[in-house]
């Protein structure tokens, strides 16, 4: 069985640092909804190059050249892919865990585990008796899990486990009858606990009949308890519960021994703890081996299989109050088999926080359903009956741990959760046949439209699976989908509309390959988590892939112990289980052997034009970053790698094989400090030949960027973002081929070219007790483009608003003492910032209104008294002497009369 115990807790961290990384960027493609994409246009949301490349795909190319990873040494596109795109698929590939166990690796090509190739429908390696009511499906997994929890148990030295969700109690039976462990089975719901108790007494039944034949079965039955294990609740009423509702045997009975509840009632039985010796108390069964065992779970009346065997009474074991104390001395195992949101995440807590607890099995299911800070109460979960005292931090689902929690690009969406549970194999099954399945999402797709186009106010009602959809006429698909969401099926549809939207089906389909393509990396964050957990408890834990995914999709558990219990043992033991093959096994038993990297492909894309181009991995180099410097870690041991780093191991390892007398060059960048646009310098110096015998090439993320020439500096006046990255230079003599060596690596960040905020208020003149609004302006450069930003908001220095999301900030009421020297700064996402010019921004008491009101009515009076005193002046000299035109008639007067 394959696992990540060759990472280390920093890498970890580091890995689940560069998921967020990637979720941060092309997060949106897994929160759209693809039943919205007509209404929201998601196709537009992609770049226009991705668009080129996948729109014309067919669904079998969509699954060979965007989900597979592995199976051919190239793969043979259309046309040449966008960087970006190839350099996801790469990195969506390569940064998720690996889900191929390893003693299936041999059988990877084929849909159904080995197990089942003589008969689809029964295990050939699980006893008939366990296959009975059981799907083909469920017998892998128990199977699986079973001898995973054995071997838990062996290690740890404690045969106890408490199998929390059990439903029909499959797995529980295995455990107990198969695996000759003592199990307690905890279900909540009463007809799953009813029917497990059947199914137990039809296999103790079938062990009577059989009496006469030995076995390797074990003939302790499991104790099933009825009882909701609460989320929220502390590990404390956990073991109340089982305390409480726990069956045990306690003493004989008429020479047999007597099933017994403890803090719980028995139904049937007036005193379950009397000793009265009354036959039909006394549930039990003989075994080959003469002994016997009491048979327990739900009064039930049913007549199959329980009218013919009078011996078998079953009891109930229901949970109340009582007064039971926990003994801490009694140590066990927890398993879930697929336990649903935030009930995985609560074993994790008990087995970290209860004592008793040695060892846990989880496998989790259901993300969608996991609490979070957004989103407390998902749909479809029961609300918890242990609120969170006021004293206590509320503790959600996801994120788990106090790392996760921190980073940025962390946060997950119902619906990027909901995604991460999709069964990807059986998806591209689909797409390798071109399934008429395929076209259930655009049929929902532009369904929605249709609901919109009649209520616009109803968007994504819950239409529910319409069997057989596939294959009904989109007018009667519409019909029954308008039925079920309370619309008028009889509404006439825009035929010319739906015809145009249907024959974009297969746009739709690589749409959400795109989302299935990044759901492994959110199942990978969130089990990251988990373990990130776990190990800052200081704990041992791991995560294997245990079942064939195509057959099981959520196929990981995480596997934990306490001190005491090394998890090495476990893996040990487990390795066993099947052959040692797969993806990165490196090999080379003795010091100064040969290493050799065995792997299914390189991610390298080959187009028909010859074309080959590599992929960076956002930084996933730094995961094995000590790896990949030194030979020596490979040489002389035997040792797992992973496929995130697999190509780049081998070429530079390949590279590192050169003649002692060549020395390593000396990779040198200028200027010390790169911006976007600048001018970027890069020379490959060797210190002892001369440069004319020598050949350099430049390597960027591990892969060839200039090859060998007799040129050792690379240049560009213009650098891009993009560009960042680790690069190495690499030398060879002219005349030797085979004779290279390595420089030093030199990690180079191009930072983001940031102009200067402007911060800006509103409004213009504040006074206290008004509301006052301050943004940060920021102006992109060059327009159109707004990269990843957060903003903060200072006051004379002192930071008010840290770094977020939000570029405006409301203050209400503003105060006096606020008044200062206001500033805004904004940074990228990596790079550095720029914070904008200092703004006074004086913040008036009440009374300054009043004084600024006298002062301006004071003002007015002043300007009115001088207006008036003013036009008084010029009018009087006027008025004293006479017109023009009187003048002029005293003129004409003198002269006449002369």
């Amino acid at each position: 069985m394959s696992s990540l115990k060759s990472l280390t807790p920093l890498q970890q961290k580091q890995l689940a640092e560069y998921i967020a990384r990637v979720l941060s960027v092309y997060g949106f493609i897994t929160d759209s909804y693809i039943i919205e994409f007509f209404t929201d246009n998601l196709w537009e949301q992609l770049p226009e190059s991705w668009r080129k490349a996948l729109s014309d795909l067919s669904s079998p190319e969509l699954a060979e050249q965007l989900l597979s990873n592995g199976g051919r040494d190239s793969i043979s596109y259309r046309s040449v892919w966008p960087l970006s795109l190839l350099a996801l698929k790469a990195t969506a590939h390569c940064l998720a865990f690996p889900r191929i166990p390893v003693n299936e690796a041999a059988n990877k090509n084929h849909k159904r585990p080995e197990e089942f190739c003589e008969n689809h429908c029964q295990s050939n390696k699980l006893d008939p008796l366990f296959r009975k009511h059981v799907k083909p499906k469920k017998q892998h997994e128990i199977r699986q899990l079973g001898k995973l929890v054995r071997i838990l148990s062996e290690v740890t030295g404690c045969e106890q486990v408490v199998d929390i969700g059990s439903g029909q109690g499959h797995l529980s039976r295995f455990l107990s009858f198969g695996q000759g462990l003592s199990v307690t089975a905890v279900e909540a719901d009463k007809h799953l606990v009813t029917m497990a108790a059947k199914f137990d007494h039809d296999l103790m039944y079938m062990l009577e009949k059989k009496s006469h034949i030995i076995t390797d079965l074990s003939p302790n039955p499991p104790r099933h308890v009825m009882a909701w294990v609460d989320p929220k609740a502390s590990w404390e009423d956990l073991a109340k519960q089982l305390g409480e509702c726990s069956c045990v045997v306690n003493r004989k009975c008429g020479g047999h021994f007597k099933a017994q509840c403890i803090g719980g009632t028995v139904n049937g039985h007036a005193d379950p703890g009397s000793s009265t010796e009354n036959p039909g108390e006394c549930l039990n069964v003989k075994l080959h081996s003469g002994q016997t065992a009491p048979v327990l779970g739900i009064n039930s009346h049913s007549s199959h299989g329980l009218a013919k065997h009078s011996a078998f009474e079953p009891v109930t074991c229901s949970c109340h109050d009582g007064q039971v104390p926990y003994s801490p001395s009694d140590k066990f195992l927890l398993t879930g088999l697929h336990a649903c949101g935030d009930l995985s995440v609560a074993m994790l807590r008990h087995f970290a926080r209860c004592p008793s607890v040695v060892g846990i099995t989880s496998v989790a299911c259901c993300y969608m359903k996991l609490s979070t800070r957004e989103m407390p109460e998902p749909p479809g979960v029961l609300s918890s009956s242990h609120p969170a005292q006021a004293t206590q931090p509320l503790e959600y689902g996801y994120p788990l741990s106090s790392w996760v929690a921190r980073l940025p690009g962390h946060k997950l969406s119902y619906k990027a959760r909901e995604v991460a549970c999709h069964a990807i194999e059986d998806y591209m099954e689909r797409l390798r046949g071109e399934s008429a399945i395929l076209r259930t999402h655009c049929y929902r797709a532009v369904l929605e439209t249709v609901i919109r186009s009649i209520d616009p106010n109803m968007k994504r009602p819950g239409v529910q699976t319409i069997k057989k959809a596939h294959e009904l006429p989109f007018r009667e698909y519409a019909r029954e989908g308008l039925k079920r969401v309370g619309l008028d099926p009889g509404t006439t549809l825009d035929e010319v509309l739906v015809e145009r939207l249907l024959s974009q089906h297969q746009k739709v389909v690589a749409f959400f390959s795109l989302a299935l393509l990044l759901a492994p990396l959110i199942e990978t964050l969130i089990l990251l988590d988990r373990m990130i957990f776990l190990q800052e408890q200081g704990f041992h834990c791991d995560l294997i892939p245990l079942f064939k995914p195509e057959f099981s999709p959520r196929n990981l558990v995480l596997v934990a112990t306490k001190a005491g219990a090394s998890p090495v043992n476990v893996w040990q033991q487990l390795e066993q289980l099947g052959e040692r093959a797969g993806n990165g096994v490196l090999s080379g038993t003795e010091k100064g052997a040969a290493v050799r990297l065995i792997c299914s492909s390189c991610d390298q894309v080959r187009t028909k034009q010859g074309l080959t181009v590599g992929f960076h991995l956002l930084g996933a180099l730094q995961v094995m970053e000590q790896k990949t410097r030194s030979q020596k870690e490979y040489e002389g041991r035997r040792r797992q790698s992973h496929c995130i780093l697999h190509c780049v191991i081998s070429t530079w390892i390949a590279m590192a094989r050169g003649d002692e007398h060549l020395p390593n060059p000396e990779l040198r960048v200028s200027p010390d400090l790169i911006t976007e646009g600048s001018h970027i310098s890069l020379t490959c110096h060797s210190h002892s030949l001369p440069k004319d015998t020598l050949e350099f090439a430049l390597y960027w993320n591990g892969f060839i960027l200039f090859t060998f020439s007799k040129d050792n500096t690379w240049h560009t006046d213009s650098v891009k973002k993009e560009y960042s990255g680790n690069y190495t230079c690499g030398v060879k003599s002219s005349a030797s081929s085979k004779e290279i060596k390595l420089s030093n690596t030199v990690n180079i960040q191009i930072k983001e070219r940031i102009p200067r905020p402007e911060i800006r208020v509103s409004p213009d003149e504040i006074t206290e007790g008004s509301d006052m609004s301050i943004s940060c302006h920021y102006n992109p450069t060059p327009p159109g483009e707004s990269p990843w930003l957060q903003f903060a908001l200072y006051r004379d220095g002192t930071i008010m608003e840290g770094f977020s999301s939000a570029s405006e900030w409301h203050i209400s009421p503003a105060r006096a003492e606020q008044s200062g020297y206001y500033t805004c700064a904004v940074r990228p996402q990596y790079g550095e910032g720029q914070r904008s010019a200092a703004v006074y921004i004086p913040i008036h008491s009440r009374n300054y209104t009043v004084q600024n009101a006298v002062r301006l009515t004071a003002s007015a009076f002043i300007f009115l008294l001088a207006s008036c005193l003013l036009f008084h002046h010029l009018k009087s000299p006027r008025q004293m002497e006479p017109t023009s035109g009187e003048t002029n008639d005293k003129l004409s007067f003198q002269l006449s009369a002369l």
